[in-house]
């Protein structure tokens, strides 16, 4: 659980710099950071109760389907 909250914090810090340099567009950064929030949030959440290989492969999951909803709904 501390490598994956450890991998978490690496994964938003890197999601900062890239702010920072302006490398990818709106919707690139909003589908990326929507990705990151969800998969990490799942996978800590999931962790517990099922295995790390099955709880990242549901939280990938919810994460994919998440981001595509909230790039969906950016073009209104």
């Amino acid at each position: 659980m501390a490598l994956i909250g450890a991998l978490a914090g690496t994964s938003f810090y890197m999601l900062s710099e890239i702010v920072d340099s302006d490398i990818l567009g709106d919707r690139g950064f909003l589908a990326l950071v929507t990705f990151t929030a969800t998969f990490f949030t799942g996978l800590l959440a999931m962790a517990g109760p099922l295995t790390t290989t099955r709880a990242a492969t549901a939280a990938a999951a919810l994460a994919a389907v998440t981001m595509l909803l909230f790039l969906w709904a950016s073009y209104r």
